[in-house]
């Protein structure tokens, strides 16, 4: 009778959901003369999620520049890409989680009689929580209280992403012209978890490790303070290509096109995760932590061997691209072709033997366009 009226799904939608939105705002310019034309363009997303507490921003800019010149035999061009995104998500799927594999039961209630955040279970026994509030208070508050969760964590991803480009052709003689395209690109992605020390996550990470002594002193091997997690990563980019295109009938009904080039790039890739113990966001202080030594459980005394997780790292990656190609195509009244094509591949491939770094292609073929035949 206590729970027959009870349902977690209509407790979710009143207090875990809300109405998404999504916004969306762009401004484009553009212009030109004869021999010159631009185009620019800017852009603005603000989107709330149907999650309370998630939502997504960015912004877009985009410039286009076009110019010919020496009587159209030379033409320039470029453009210009700017993106800045933040997103929060701070209502995961898992907020409702009694384990890391098990849903919440379904006759909880996330918001008791008084209309305040209900305490529900979590990764512990319920009686067991209830107990340590009254005969150990030197410990945290192990409670779970998943509407105030949301509350107590800041969860961002900040990504900025840049791409400059200009391209050039020149048209040397009749059907030849040489292409040289270049681009440079530069992402930074910046991942930010903050769970204050009011939040289970902390909570319960500073209670594991906390020894109360026979004195009542108490030694938390994890400081009071919030947990943060960061991931920084930062690309960069370079790409460059030039090629040879010709497109010409050579002689009555044979036409010959054929291009050549070679396309070198470089990607470098470097970042750090880290987590700080001891947050403190208005003073902008963190404290350190022995990942060395071993500790006591409180859960279980028994085990002696409980060492506080060490997250951090650091990638730093170089990847190198050589490409030099050539294709050929010959055809005789548009029906009857022959095409040859080459390449060779080169990269800077970790751990492989410097004679197979690089990698030459190559093919050939005929073909017969019979719907161009008289009896088709």
């Amino acid at each position: 009778k206590e729970f027959e009226n009870i349902d977690l799904r209509n407790e979710k939608e009143k207090y875990l959901y809300q109405k998404s939105i999504n916004q969306q705002y762009t401004v484009n310019l553009s212009g030109g003369a004869k021999n010159h034309s631009y185009y620019l363009s800017t852009g603005y997303d603000r989107n709330l999620e149907n999650l309370i507490r998630n939502s997504y921003s960015r912004v877009t800019v985009k410039a286009t520049n076009s110019l010919s010149m020496l009587n159209n035999k030379l033409q320039l061009s470029s453009d210009i890409n700017y993106v800045s995104s933040i997103q929060a998500a701070n209502n995961s799927s898992t907020l409702l989680n009694m384990t890391d594999t098990r849903e919440l039961y379904p006759y909880a209630k996330l918001m008791d009689e008084g209309d305040r955040p209900a305490i529900v279970f979590k990764d512990y026994r319920h009686s067991y929580i209830i107990g340590l509030r009254e005969h150990e208070p030197s410990l945290l508050d192990w409670t779970y209280r998943p509407l105030e969760e949301i509350e107590l964590s800041n969860n961002r991803r900040y990504n900025r992403d840049y791409r400059l480009g200009i391209n050039t052709k020149y048209h040397l003689i009749d059907g030849l012209n040489i292409q040289a395209i270049y681009q440079y690109g530069m992402n930074t992605i910046n991942v930010e978890k903050e769970n204050s020390v009011n939040s289970y996550f902390t909570r319960n990470e500073i209670n594991r490790f906390t020894k109360v002594n026979e004195d009542g002193s108490v030694v938390r091997p994890i400081p009071l303070g919030g947990i943060m997690d960061q991931d920084n990563k930062r690309s960069e980019s370079h790409k460059f290509r030039s090629q040879l295109n010709f497109n010409k009938a050579i002689y009555q009904d044979i036409s010959l096109d054929a291009i050549a080039g070679i396309d070198i790039s470089n990607y470098h890739t470097k970042g750090t995760t880290v987590r700080l113990f001891g947050h403190n966001p208005e003073r902008a202080g963190i404290s350190m932590v022995d990942y060395i030594g071993s500790y006591q459980s409180y859960i279980n005394p028994a085990n002696q061997g409980l060492k506080i997780s060490f997250n951090d790292d650091v990638h730093d990656l170089t990847d190198r691209f050589v490409s030099y190609y050539t294709n050929l195509g010959l055809s005789y009244k548009n029906k009857y072709v022959l095409s040859m094509s080459g390449r060779i591949d080169k990269s800077n491939i970790f751990g492989v033997n410097a004679n197979k770094k690089g990698v030459p292609l190559w093919s050939t073929g005929l073909a017969w366009k019979v719907s161009e035949e008289d009896f088709y």
